[in-house]
């Protein structure tokens, strides 16, 4: 139990804060939904004259799913979330593990009368409560803001779907991020490969997917499965594709727990 204490009182802090965010920047996009799709031909003469690689990046390569209530905050806002949630993930991890190895603290934790598998349960279920409480949190505020500032029709079903995705971007990148902390034993250099793959991934996603010869590459990043654009247009949420991300991603947590049990930790 001290360690599961230990492990809220340290993460507590980055909980409140980035809640505080998501739920901030939600009310930057949505109270403005109804004025957007009131003013839709003046949007889609601007868009008109902006390069479609540049659109396609933030999801606006289509004006029918953007114009639509939910598809205004589907396109640029739930990308921008989708970062937000898996640069949070990254960030969790670096505190409760990548991070002991860079302070030495790792060997602390080893010599206590705990086996290793209670210290990474412990600190993963600290982690999964953080980002659950954050995905629900999120997802019934946007379900809220909708119903309280949105008059225009939507689907709420695609709203859920969008706190969906969220949580399985925070899961994904949870375990990857844990998996790299036990291969690479740096917290620095994790951070940065963790956040170099997080960006190749959507970005690879967005801009090389009609992209002849590099198109392939698309098929490696999460963010493909989970498609906003294709979600709004097709009134459909992926929970399939979800839920074998995160099926893909307890793998990783598998082999990530049982590394940590029997690998020699050495700070040398």
């Amino acid at each position: 139990m001290g360690l599961i204490k230990k492990e809220f009182k340290d993460t507590f802090k980055g909980l409140i804060i980035w809640n505080i965010i998501f739920i901030l920047f939600s009310g930057l996009y949505i109270p403005f939904t109804d004025k957007m799709t009131e003013k839709s031909d003046v949007i889609s003469r601007f868009f008109n004259s902006i390069p479609r690689t540049f659109l396609k990046a933030f999801n606006i390569s289509d004006m029918e799913m953007f114009l639509k209530p939910e598809g205004f905050f589907g396109s640029e806002g739930m990308a921008i979330v989708f970062i937000f949630a898996a640069v949070y993930s990254i960030m969790l991890v670096s505190k409760s593990f990548a991070g002991e190895f860079d302070n030495g603290t790792i060997e602390y934790l080893l010599i206590k009368p705990y086996s290793r598998f209670k210290i990474f349960f412990s600190k993963l279920l600290v982690m999964f409560f953080n980002i659950t409480v954050i995905a629900a949190i999120f997802t019934v505020t946007i379900v809220w803001m909708f119903k309280f500032f949105v008059a225009s029709n939507y689907n709420v079903e695609i709203l859920y779907g969008f706190g969906f995705y969220t949580y399985v971007v925070e899961i994904f990148f949870i375990s990857f991020t844990l998996f790299l902390s036990f291969t690479i034993k740096k917290g620095s250099l994790v951070n940065s490969i963790a956040m170099g793959i997080l960006f190749l991934m959507y970005f690879g996603y967005t801009l090389l997917e009609d992209i002849k010869g590099l198109s392939f590459l698309s098929y490696i990043s999460v963010f493909k499965y989970i498609p906003l654009v294709a979600t709004v247009k097709n009134n459909t949420v992926y929970y399939q594709n979800g839920i074998f991300i995160i099926l893909l991603s307890i793998v990783l947590l598998i082999v990530s727990a049982l590394w940590f049990n029997k690998e020699d930790i050495s700070l040398a």
